[in-house]
This record gives structure tokens, C-alpha cells and sequence, in this order.
């Protein structure tokens, strides 16, 4: 595993962990806060598998995992 993909993997979970405490304050549950966390996390997981299956027939821009994990977890 390369330094960028460490430290980008680092900061996703801090990243999630803050989501989940902010979400958490201001719904006053942790049921709540869980529920958007996790279709975050099933978007993203659902879209690098279209983007992996895509990757097969044509060549994709290398940041697209970057991009796909924003994207997702922004939505979530």
C-alpha cells in the first residue's frame, strides 16, 4: 500500500468517526446518526463496483476511487 492511499484511508475514517459524533449530537441518538453513515458507505461500496465493472471495457481517471468515496459520503 502506497503513502497516498494510507494516508487517504486515515482520513476517511477520522472523517466517518467525526460524521458519526456531529450526527449523533444532533440527532441525540446513535440509532439516527448510524442510518445515514451507512447508505454512505452502501453508495460508495455499490459505485466502485459500477466503476470496476466499467473499468473493464474502458479506462477510467486513476482518482475515481478518491472521487467515488467524496461523492458518496457528502450524499450520505
Amino acid at each position: 500500500m502506497g503513502l497516498a492511499e494510507e494516508v487517504l484511508r486515515t482520513g476517511e475514517s477520522i472523517g466517518i468517526l467525526m460524521a458519526l459524533v456531529i450526527l449523533a449530537i444532533v440527532f441525540g441518538a446513535l440509532a439516527s446518526a448510524i442510518l445515514p453513515i451507512t447508505l454512505a458507505i452502501v453508495s460508495v461500496v455499490i459505485s466502485l463496483g459500477i466503476a470496476v465493472a466499467l473499468g473493464q471495457a474502458i479506462d477510467l481517471y486513476f482518482f475515481l476511487q478518491n472521487m467515488v468515496t467524496m461523492m458518496g459520503l457528502a450524499v450520505g
